[in-house]
């Protein structure tokens, strides 16, 4: 079977990973003038002669781009043409080939792949997490100090690699003991220990992938401020709450001063209060980016203790909020 990876990320990567599977794959016509990549592309995946084929198509973020249809250079004007199918059209259907779509928005899964097909990439397990740890680290270490480290960075991949990486360079002076001592220590060395990706050197991620889980994230907080800036009000609002069973109500906007003799009858009017339309809107891309998972009553939230140091640390840096440690 063919595996065949695209990334995804932009139409400008998208393109590239095609180019590159084109010339490796020998694909007859790559090399013809104002040659349609997409199609050729379509054209050998269709060919059932070729073999049976898994297309992965990695990070796709932002990739309403696959719903639009590509330009191709001209060079008889000098400029570029629009071909009239999209680019997710181009993949075809056919019962010798399959199709895996990666992407950390439920919203932008949703416009790419019929819900009935969507698999949802839970948390880690405990067990898993231990592993992952014990793999990154090369080396036997007490077990119970490795599951409090897995439980500190919240089961997180990327955050285990980092810290693994980090104590594994600096051994011995470095152990899993100290790490986590400088990790509870403040938030500023917190931030300080997971903004630091140069100690990870992985060949296997994409080169424009961040090895830092917290610089991954702020990446994701601009385009939220970016695409949808009222979002950011309820992150940062949640990030400096308990993480665990945030009210809904304290994200209600339209809170007023309290001075006037109605202020209990406000408050009670605004505790009772539906969520607005946009506040709903806000929450469910929170939600879709994994920043924040809703509890089964619907009414409350939960947030991971790493995911408001990144937050905090983002507010610091584009905003000026002074947070204390």
């Amino acid at each position: 079977m063919w595996v065949l990876w695209i990334h995804a990320s932009s139409p400008e990567r998208f393109e590239e990973s095609l180019r590159t599977l084109a010339y490796g794959n020998v694909i007859q016509g790559r090399d013809i003038p104002n040659a349609n990549i997409l199609q050729l592309f379509c054209d050998r995946l269709r060919d059932p002669e070729k073999g049976k084929w898994l297309l992965v198509s990695d990070n796709a973020d932002d990739a309403d781009f696959l719903l639009e249809p590509p330009t191709i250079a001209s060079t008889q004007t000098g400029g570029s043409s629009i071909s009239g199918r999209p680019r997710i059209k181009y993949w075809p259907m056919c019962t010798h080939g399959s199709i895996i779509i990666t992407s950390r928005m439920r919203n932008m899964i949703g416009k790419l792949v019929d819900s009935r097909d969507v698999l949802v990439v839970e948390p880690m397990l405990e067990y898993h997490a231990l592993e992952l740890l014990k793999k990154r680290l090369g080396e036997r270490e007490d077990e119970t100090t490795q599951k409090k480290l897995t439980i500190a960075l919240d089961y997180m991949p990327l955050a285990m690699a980092q810290a693994a990486a980090y104590i594994k360079k600096r051994k011995p002076m470095c152990s899993i003991e100290s790490y986590l001592v400088e990790l509870e220590k403040s938030r500023a060395e917190r931030s300080r220990l997971l903004s630091t990706e140069h100690d990870m050197e992985d060949f296997r991620r994409d080169r424009e992938s961040k090895n830092s889980i917290l610089l991954t994230w702020q990446i994701s907080f601009e385009h939220i401020h970016r695409t949808q800036h009222s979002a950011a009000e309820p992150l940062s609002m949640m990030s400096f709450y308990d993480n665990q069973n945030i009210p809904q109500v304290l994200l209600q906007r339209g809170q007023k001063s309290c001075d006037t003799a109605d202020c209990t009858e406000y408050r009670e009017k605004l505790w009772n209060a539906s969520p607005g339309a946009d506040l709903i809107a806000d929450i469910i891309m929170l939600r879709d980016y994994t920043f924040i998972s809703a509890a089964p009553d619907g009414e409350s939230y939960e947030m991971h203790r790493l995911v408001q140091s990144a937050v905090q640390q983002w507010l610091e840096i584009n905003d000026g909020y002074q947070v204390s440690a």
